[in-house]
């Protein structure tokens, strides 16, 4: 039973790993998993280059997947004797994703700036050897709105045992395009 949870997860971290490289550092891309084409995501590196180093390194990936969300509302049923009925609605949401490297400071949320206005934070769901850190954002539609009209995503983390924070830019360019493809 372990050996095919191990398994599992193992395919998974290795599918989601191949879908972040096919990820550029220039422009916002659409990407989907091969085997499910309705399993699909945009995205972004930050790629930087080390001294001493031959190849550039990805620093960070910021992705951006739809997700749901379901609300409990009451509905008037009868008027006359007051009648209310509960009704489950769902619908569509954004949803940010960060991937950040280890020795992040996991006590300070990272921030998100958008054009050099601060927009919020992202929590951190978890950390491994794959991915990274990864965090999250739920985007309402005023947010998503600012990053169709931005130029630049900003995000400010904390470093273990470091007292400032490290800060990555990411260009929104092509952002509106690829996330119209998104939700078709």
């Amino acid at each position: 039973m372990n050996k095919i949870c191990i398994f599992i997860i193992a395919t998974f971290y290795i599918l989601t790993t191949n879908a972040y490289s096919e990820i550029n550092s220039k422009s916002w891309t659409k990407v989907c998993d091969k085997k499910n084409e309705k399993s699909c995501q945009i995205g972004i590196k930050s790629i930087v280059k080390f001294e001493g180093q031959d190849k550039p390194t990805t620093l960070a990936t910021a992705y951006l997947k739809m997700g749901s969300t379901t609300q409990s509302k009451m509905d008037l049923v009868d008027e006359d004797n007051q009648t209310y009925k509960l009704k489950k609605d769902s619908k569509s949401v954004p949803v940010l994703f960060l991937l950040l490297p280890l020795n992040t400071d996991l006590r300070k949320q990272p921030q998100i700036i958008l054009d050099q206005k601060k927009i919020g934070k992202t929590t951190y769901l978890h950390c491994n050897q794959n991915v990274g850190c990864k965090t999250i954002a739920i985007l309402n539609e005023n947010l998503l709105n600012s990053f169709k009209k931005g130029k630049t995503m900003t995000v400010a983390f904390g470093i273990f045992s470091n007292d400032k924070n490290l800060v990555l830019q990411f260009p929104l360019k092509g952002f509106t395009k690829a996330y119209e493809k998104l939700t078709k």
